[in-house]
C-alpha cells in the first residue's frame, strides 16, 4: 500500500489491545480535566481583559484563540517539574501597528492587571503568564496578513524587531483535515473562541494520538537536551505522512519511516518543513546538522521500539512501554501504569460479562476477536 506521499505504509497486524494501551498512555500525559478547566477559566479571563470596553486595545477588537497543542488536542505533560506550555494568539484588527508597538501594547495591557503583572514574562515572540506548578499561557500578539490573505497573520519577533509570518488557524484546519483525511471539522469563531473540548482517548483520532505519543517518547529520549526535535516539526511531519489508517501503531511506524527517508534524502543539506497553510512560515529555518541528525536518529529508534511492541506480551510489553513513555522513578506521572490499570479494569468488565476472548493476537478486550475462545475468570493478559 502506498500513501499519498509515496511512502509505503507499514504492514502491521491489527492489535486493538495494544492500540488501546497506547491511547491510554496518551490520555495519561495530556492535561487533566481539572487543569483543562482551569486553563479554560484563565484563557477566558485574559480574553475579557484584553478586549474590555474602555481598555487601550478595545478599539481594535482583539480576538484571543488557542493555537498549537491546545487547539490540536495534542498536549503532553513535560517530564519533571516543567509546566504545560499552552499557546494562544491575540489578534487585533486595524491600526497602524509596527511589530514592536503591538507587542508592547499587549504587554502593557496585561501588565496593567494586578494579578497578571506578577505572572508576566517577555519572550521572543510571545508574552507568558506563568501559573506555577500547572501551566504557562504563551500569548502571541498578531495582526491579519493582508498580503497573504485568508487566515494568515503576522506576529512580532522581538529579536528581529519585525514581523514574521504565521497561520495558526489555517494550520489547525489542515491538521484536522489530515486527521480525518476525508472529513474536516471546523471550529466556530467568537471574540474569545471556546477551547476545543478535550477528548478522552476513545474519542481521539489516530493522528492526534500518534503525535502525543511521539512527543512523549521524544521527551523521554532527550530528557531536555537542546537537540530534541521541535513539537511543531513532529506534528507537521506526522500530518504530512499519515495515510489515514485507524491503527495508532501503524500511524507511528509510517511517520517514523517517512522522517528517516526525508532526512536521508536531504543529506547533507537541510530538510524543509513549512506551515502547509502558509509556506512562508518555515519551521526548520536555521535547523542545525546536529538537530537534523537527532531527528533522524529519534525516528529510527521510535520505529524499532514500536515494531518491537507488536511482538511482546505481558510483563515484557509493560517494560518496553515504560522504556518509551515513562518518566522514571521520580516522575509524578506514570502513564504506562495508568494505561495498564485502565486495561485491567476493562478486561475485568469483559470477563465478568463473558465477552472476553483470546487469540494469537492477544486478548479481545477492546473488541471481541473473531474465532477466539472464551477466557476463564483466572486468565490474564499476555504471557
Amino acid at each position: 500500500m502506498q500513501t499519498t506521499t509515496g511512502i509505503a505504509s507499514p504492514q502491521v497486524a491489527s492489535n486493538p489491545d495494544l492500540d488501546y494501551l497506547l491511547a491510554q498512555v496518551a490520555e495519561a500525559v495530556q492535561l487533566t480535566n481539572d487543569q483543562y478547566n482551569r486553563a479554560t477559566g484563565h484563557y477566558e479571563a485574559v480574553g475579557d481583559w484584553l478586549a474590555a470596553p474602555g481598555g487601550p486595545l478595545a478599539a481594535f477588537a482583539p480576538t484571543i484563540y488557542p493555537q498549537g497543542s491546545m487547539r490540536l488536542g495534542t498536549t503532553v505533560k513535560p517530564r519533571g517539574e516543567v509546566e504545560y506550555d499552552l499557546d494562544f494568539v491575540c489578534e487585533v484588527r486595524g491600526g497602524a501597528w509596527t511589530a514592536m508597538k503591538l507587542y508592547d501594547a499587549v504587554h502593557d495591557r496585561l501588565h496593567a492587571h494586578e494579578t497578571y503583572r506578577a505572572k508576566l514574562k517577555k519572550k521572543k515572540r510571545c508574552l507568558s503568564l506563568e501559573y506555577a506548578g500547572d501551566f504557562h499561557m504563551d500569548i502571541i500578539p498578531a495582526i491579519a496578513d493582508l498580503s497573504r490573505g485568508g487566515t494568515c497573520v503576522k506576529i512580532p519577533d522581538t529579536a528581529l524587531a519585525s514581523w514574521t509570518p504565521s497561520n495558526p488557524r489555517g494550520y489547525a484546519d489542515w491538521f484536522k483535515q489530515r486527521s480525518t483525511v476525508l472529513v474536516e471539522r471546523l471550529m466556530k469563531a467568537a471574540a474569545t473562541e471556546p477551547l476545543p473540548i478535550q477528548s478522552d482517548a476513545s474519542e481521539k483520532l489516530p493522528l492526534a494520538l500518534a503525535v502525543q505519543l511521539m512527543k512523549r517518547a521524544r521527551d523521554v529520549a532527550f530528557n531536555g537536551a537542546d537537540d530534541a526535535p521541535r513539537s511543531i516539526i513532529l506534528t507537521t511531519l506526522s500530518g504530512n505522512y499519515y495515510s489515514g489508517g485507524t491503527c495508532v501503531v501503524s500511524a507511528i511506524i509510517e511517520v517514523a519511516r517517512a522522517i528517516q527517508r526525508l532526512v536521508r534524502t536531504a543529506a547533507p543539506g537541510p530538510i524543509s518543513v513549512v506551515n502547509p497553510s502558509n509556506p512562508d512560515e518555515d519551521f526548520t529555518d536555521g535547523i542545525t546538522g546536529e538537530r537534523q541528525r537527532a531527528l533522524g536518529s529519534f525516528a529510527s529508534m521510535l520505529e524499532a521500539r514500536v515494531v518491537e511492541l507488536t511482538q511482546l506480551r505481558g510483563e515484557r510489553l509493560r517494560l518496553a512501554l515504560e522504556k518509551l513513555f515513562d518518566g522514571g522513578p521520580g516522575a509524578k506521572v506514570h502513564p504506562v501504569a495508568a494505561a495498564f490499570q485502565k486495561y485491567a479494569e476493562l478486561q475485568k468488565t469483559r470477563r465478568d460479562a463473558g465477552t472476553l476472548t483470546s487469540s494469537a493476537k492477544g486478548l479481545g478486550v477492546v473488541a471481541p476477536l473473531a474465532g477466539g475462545f472464551r477466557v476463564p475468570s483466572n486468565t490474564y493478559f499476555g504471557d
